[in-house]
């Protein structure tokens, strides 16, 4: 399962802003592709100046012999 979280361009801004970190930290951290406790407070300001937790999942891929 693959969890990211969404903002506004404006919110963006303001996290590099605040936080002090490079847009690559930034992605990273809202694409949960880095852990750590600058991570955990890049993501938990950006819910909390209104971003949006997505977890989107693989659909199930059909087993040939399961559908015969």
């Amino acid at each position: 399962m693959q969890k990211f979280i969404k903002v506004s361009p404006k919110v963006r801004v303001d996290l590099l802003k605040e936080i002090a970190v490079s847009e690559s930290t930034l992605y990273n951290a809202l694409n949960f592709a880095t852990s750590g406790y600058t991570a955990e407070s890049i993501r938990r300001r950006a819910l909390e100046l209104g971003g949006v937790l997505y977890e989107a999942t693989q659909p199930e891929t059909l087993n040939e012999e399961a559908a015969l």
